[in-house]
Protein backbone atom coordinates (compact mmCIF):
# COMPACT_ATOMS: atom_id res chain seq x y z
CA UNK A 1 0.00 0.00 0.00
CA UNK A 2 1.02 3.39 -0.29
CA UNK A 3 2.33 5.22 2.48
CA UNK A 4 1.69 8.89 0.91
CA UNK A 5 -1.07 10.70 1.69
CA UNK A 6 -3.09 12.77 0.08
CA UNK A 7 -5.95 15.12 0.41
CA UNK A 8 -9.82 15.61 -1.43
CA UNK A 9 -8.54 19.08 -2.94
CA UNK A 10 -5.09 18.18 -3.57
CA UNK A 11 -6.42 15.67 -6.24
CA UNK A 12 -8.87 17.49 -7.76
CA UNK A 13 -6.51 20.67 -8.62
CA UNK A 14 -3.30 17.78 -9.42
CA UNK A 15 -1.89 17.47 -12.93
CA UNK A 16 -0.61 14.33 -11.62
CA UNK A 17 -3.56 11.58 -13.04
CA UNK A 18 -1.68 8.76 -14.09
CA UNK A 19 -4.79 6.74 -14.98
CA UNK A 20 -8.34 6.29 -15.11
CA UNK A 21 -10.29 2.36 -14.02
CA UNK A 22 -13.85 2.29 -15.06
CA UNK A 23 -15.77 -0.37 -13.52
CA UNK A 24 -17.98 -1.48 -15.79
CA UNK A 25 -22.34 -2.22 -15.56
CA UNK A 26 -23.45 -5.75 -14.31
CA UNK A 27 -26.29 -6.02 -17.03
CA UNK A 28 -26.40 -10.09 -15.73
CA UNK A 29 -29.76 -8.92 -13.84
CA UNK A 30 -31.20 -6.68 -16.31
CA UNK A 31 -31.10 -2.97 -17.07
CA UNK A 32 -30.95 -2.08 -12.86
CA UNK A 33 -28.10 0.04 -12.00
CA UNK A 34 -25.38 -2.39 -10.85
CA UNK A 35 -22.11 -2.52 -10.93
CA UNK A 36 -19.85 -5.03 -11.24
CA UNK A 37 -17.80 -6.44 -8.09
CA UNK A 38 -14.89 -7.64 -9.54
CA UNK A 39 -11.75 -5.97 -8.30
CA UNK A 40 -9.79 -4.35 -11.08
CA UNK A 41 -6.26 -5.26 -11.32
CA UNK A 42 -4.83 -1.89 -11.78
CA UNK A 43 -5.82 -1.34 -8.00
CA UNK A 44 -3.91 -3.94 -6.45
CA UNK A 45 -1.28 -2.18 -5.21
CA UNK A 46 -3.41 1.05 -3.86
CA UNK A 47 -6.10 -0.37 -1.85
CA UNK A 48 -7.34 -3.13 0.02
CA UNK A 49 -9.79 -5.44 -1.96
CA UNK A 50 -12.50 -5.49 0.53
CA UNK A 51 -12.43 -1.81 0.77
CA UNK A 52 -13.66 -0.84 -2.91
CA UNK A 53 -16.12 -4.03 -3.00
CA UNK A 54 -17.66 -2.69 0.36
CA UNK A 55 -18.39 0.68 -1.77
CA UNK A 56 -19.34 -0.83 -4.64
CA UNK A 57 -22.05 -3.00 -3.07
CA UNK A 58 -22.95 0.16 -1.20
CA UNK A 59 -23.59 1.74 -4.13
CA UNK A 60 -25.13 -1.05 -6.00
CA UNK A 61 -27.70 -1.10 -2.68
CA UNK A 62 -28.37 2.87 -2.87
CA UNK A 63 -29.42 2.21 -7.01
CA UNK A 64 -31.70 -0.40 -6.25
CA UNK A 65 -33.02 1.31 -3.33
CA UNK A 66 -33.40 4.60 -6.47
CA UNK A 67 -35.11 2.16 -8.78
CA UNK A 68 -37.83 0.52 -6.39
CA UNK A 69 -41.26 0.63 -7.39
CA UNK A 70 -43.19 1.49 -4.40
CA UNK A 71 -46.61 3.88 -3.10
CA UNK A 72 -44.43 7.02 -3.44
CA UNK A 73 -43.10 6.27 -6.85
CA UNK A 74 -46.50 5.45 -8.38
CA UNK A 75 -48.12 9.10 -6.70
CA UNK A 76 -45.36 10.85 -8.27
CA UNK A 77 -46.23 9.53 -11.02
CA UNK A 78 -50.05 9.78 -10.82
CA UNK A 79 -49.14 13.63 -9.97
CA UNK A 80 -46.71 14.27 -12.75
CA UNK A 81 -49.19 13.33 -15.33
CA UNK A 82 -51.68 15.37 -13.59
CA UNK A 83 -50.03 18.31 -13.73
CA UNK A 84 -48.44 17.72 -16.98
CA UNK A 85 -45.13 17.42 -15.20
CA UNK A 86 -44.92 20.68 -13.37
CA UNK A 87 -44.76 19.49 -10.03
CA UNK A 88 -41.65 18.43 -10.67
CA UNK A 89 -40.63 22.42 -10.58
CA UNK A 90 -41.60 22.39 -7.02
CA UNK A 91 -40.54 18.71 -5.83
CA UNK A 92 -37.92 16.39 -5.62
CA UNK A 93 -38.49 12.93 -6.24
CA UNK A 94 -37.56 10.17 -4.98
CA UNK A 95 -35.05 8.99 -7.21
CA UNK A 96 -33.56 12.43 -6.74
CA UNK A 97 -33.32 12.48 -3.11
CA UNK A 98 -31.38 8.83 -3.13
CA UNK A 99 -28.70 10.06 -5.69
CA UNK A 100 -27.90 12.68 -3.19
CA UNK A 101 -27.35 10.87 -0.71
CA UNK A 102 -25.61 8.54 -3.11
CA UNK A 103 -23.38 11.52 -4.42
CA UNK A 104 -22.91 12.27 -0.02
CA UNK A 105 -21.65 8.78 0.74
CA UNK A 106 -19.37 8.81 -2.76
CA UNK A 107 -17.58 12.28 -1.47
CA UNK A 108 -17.13 10.99 2.49
CA UNK A 109 -15.45 7.55 1.08
CA UNK A 110 -13.47 9.87 -1.30
CA UNK A 111 -12.41 12.08 1.97
CA UNK A 112 -12.17 8.90 4.15
CA UNK A 113 -10.64 5.96 1.82
CA UNK A 114 -9.53 7.00 -1.50
CA UNK A 115 -8.36 10.13 -1.37
CA UNK A 116 -5.60 9.31 1.07
CA UNK A 117 -4.47 6.59 -1.03
CA UNK A 118 -4.42 8.48 -4.10
CA UNK A 119 -7.80 7.71 -5.41
CA UNK A 120 -10.67 9.66 -6.45
CA UNK A 121 -14.09 7.84 -7.31
CA UNK A 122 -16.16 9.92 -9.77
CA UNK A 123 -19.93 9.89 -9.19
CA UNK A 124 -21.43 7.81 -11.83
CA UNK A 125 -24.24 10.59 -12.35
CA UNK A 126 -21.02 12.15 -14.62
CA UNK A 127 -20.88 9.57 -16.60
CA UNK A 128 -24.18 9.32 -17.65
CA UNK A 129 -24.24 5.70 -15.28
CA UNK A 130 -21.98 4.04 -17.31
CA UNK A 131 -19.45 3.49 -15.36
CA UNK A 132 -17.69 4.16 -11.86
CA UNK A 133 -14.64 5.60 -12.36
CA UNK A 134 -11.67 5.61 -10.16
CA UNK A 135 -8.93 8.30 -10.88
CA UNK A 136 -5.46 6.88 -9.66
CA UNK A 137 -2.92 9.84 -8.94
CA UNK A 138 0.80 9.27 -8.75
CA UNK A 139 2.33 9.60 -5.27
CA UNK A 140 4.29 12.72 -4.67
CA UNK A 141 7.45 10.63 -3.62
CA UNK A 142 7.79 8.44 -6.42
CA UNK A 143 7.53 9.77 -10.07
CA UNK A 144 5.94 7.36 -12.00
CA UNK A 145 6.17 4.21 -9.72
CA UNK A 146 2.94 2.86 -10.90
CA UNK A 147 3.18 0.01 -13.36
CA UNK A 148 -0.15 0.96 -15.32
CA UNK A 149 1.23 3.94 -16.29
CA UNK A 150 3.47 3.41 -19.00
CA UNK A 151 0.44 1.40 -20.71
CA UNK A 152 -2.09 3.54 -20.52
CA UNK A 153 -2.45 7.53 -21.53
CA UNK A 154 -3.42 9.89 -19.36
CA UNK A 155 -5.52 12.12 -21.70
CA UNK A 156 -8.38 14.30 -20.49
CA UNK A 157 -6.35 14.73 -17.19
CA UNK A 158 -9.55 17.06 -15.84
CA UNK A 159 -11.55 14.62 -13.17
CA UNK A 160 -14.45 17.26 -13.36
Amino acid sequence: MSAEFHNLQELRRSPSLLTKVFIQRDYSEGTICRFLTKFPSELDNRIERNLLEETVKTLNSYYMEAEKIGGQSCLEGCLACATAYFIFLCMETRYEKVLKKLSGYIQEQNEKIYAPRGLLLTDPVERGMRVLEVSVFEDRGSGCSSPSSSSTSSAGSSTR
